[in-house]
This record gives C-alpha cells, structure tokens and sequence, in this order.
C-alpha cells in the first residue's frame, strides 16, 4: 500500500495524504489535522482507509460472485472475540465519557457485566497471550469466547449503537455466507470477507520497540485499561501516525 508524502491544505489547517490502495483504484485523499496529537486523533481517518479497503474487497468479492450477508440486526459478530488496540480504547472511552448520563452509566454498568462475564469464563490466561497466539490457536479461542455468548457492551436490539465509531476489527469483518451459520462457532461453512487490512497493526501503533510490541484487549475491557493508563500519551503529527500505520500493517501482515 504505497503512500505519498502529505502535501499542506488550507491555511496550513490541515494536510492532505495520498494512499493508493489498490493497482486499479483512484488514490484515496484522506484530510488529516495539524499538529502534534495523540494517536486517537487519527483514529476517523485510519476509518475513512479502512472503510476503502472494505469497499475494494466487497467489488472484488461481488465481481466473483460473492454477495454480502451481513446487515442491520444480524449481530452474531458482535458476540466474538473483538480485541482492540490501546489506542481504539482510549478513544471508546471519551467516546462513553462524552456521553449524558443515564446513557454513561448504563454503558459502564455493561462493561462492567461483560467484564465479569469473561473473568468467569477461565478463557482469561488464553486472552491475555492473544495477541501473540498463532492463527489456530486464536481461532480455537474465537469459538470458546462466542460460546460463552457475551454480548458486546454496544449491542442494542440486536444493532450496533456506535456504528460510526466501531473499531477496526468490527469494520473487517463481514460474512459472504448465510447468516444463518453464523450461530454456530463450530459451523466451518462460514466463509468472511478478505479483507487485506490487519487490525494488529493498530496493535503495534504507539510501540517503539524493534520490533515493536502490540497493545491490545477483549473489548469489554476497554473503559477499565482506558481509566488504568491515564499516563502520557504519545503525540506526534497526524502524518506520522499514518506512515507509522503502514509500516506497522506491513509488519502484521507479513
């Protein structure tokens, strides 16, 4: 995924980064503020690349015959594993801050119930090691956790309440199956969208060590690791955190 090197906007109020994406595909211009900011800044333009991705792989997969399953109140997906960056739970943490009360601390009461939920479930030793498990050992982990049948903290009526704001894990995943089979950890019919865009390389975001080490939790936990890590964070320039992305996305997916 080459990128260009950003180029200033108005008034020097914002820059302007090219990303190709794709051989065949129209680079995408993604607006970027200035200054030196915390790695969650750029959290809706890291979005705005995902979401292009997506938006690729679906054409490429309809071209080929594919259709997409997944649509508003089918929520077998937000019943799994979803492991977010430190960077993502900071963010989803202001993003429930922000929010009047008695919404707030109906939230922090699930978070809390979902939190409980997985410390009961004995699948605690394996989450923690997540993110440096292999492929078969996380996909064996994915379908304890779906069976324990925990609800993401978000999930309302079956649908997503911060849709615009999920993280990166949940905009990659997509069915190109029944969702009917979905229900089913153990149903091998399932078939997801590919998608070559790894949500570990926002793992691997804020690390400075070489190689660097990723930061990521269940979900549930986001709020509790968010309020326990009140320590400096990081700012750099929004471009930088971009460059820094893809050089991490190569890493996690090489």
């Amino acid at each position: 995924m080459p990128m260009e090197a950003p180029t200033t906007a108005v008034a020097g109020e914002t820059h302007t980064l090219t990303v190709q994406i794709g051989a065949s595909a129209a680079p995408l211009k993604l607006a970027l503020p200035a200054g030196e900011l915390p790695p969650e800044a750029v959290l809706p333009t890291l979005n705005t690349l995902v979401d292009a991705v997506v938006r690729q792989a679906i054409t490429a997969a309809e071209a080929k015959g594919r259709t997409m399953s997944c649509q508003s109140g089918c929520a077998a997906c937000c019943r799994h594993l979803a492991l977010v960056s430190d960077v993502e739970a900071r963010a989803l943490a202001d993003l429930v801050e922000r929010m009047p009360e008695p919404r707030r601390g109906q939230l922090r009461a699930r978070f809390a119930a979902a939190r409980r939920r997985i410390q009961d479930s004995g699948l605690s030793e394996r989450i923690a090691a997540a993110t440096t498990a292999s492929a078969q050992d996380l996909r064996a982990l994915g379908r304890d956790y779906f069976r324990q049948a925990i609800d993401c903290p978000f999930l309302e009526d079956e649908r997503c309440s911060i849709y615009a704001d999920r993280p990166v894990v949940c905009r990659r995943m997509i069915a190109t199956t029944p969702a009917a089979y979905c229900a089913d950890p153990d149903d091998d019919r399932v078939r997801l969208l590919r998608v070559p865009m790894s949500a570990a390389a926002l793992w691997l975001l804020t690390s400075d060590d070489d190689p660097p080490r990723p930061t990521a939790m269940p979900l549930p936990f986001a709020l509790a690791w968010a309020e326990a890590n009140r320590s400096a964070v990081p700012r750099r320039g929004a471009d930088v955190w971009m460059r820094r992305f893809v050089e991490r996305l190569a890493k996690a997916q090489g």
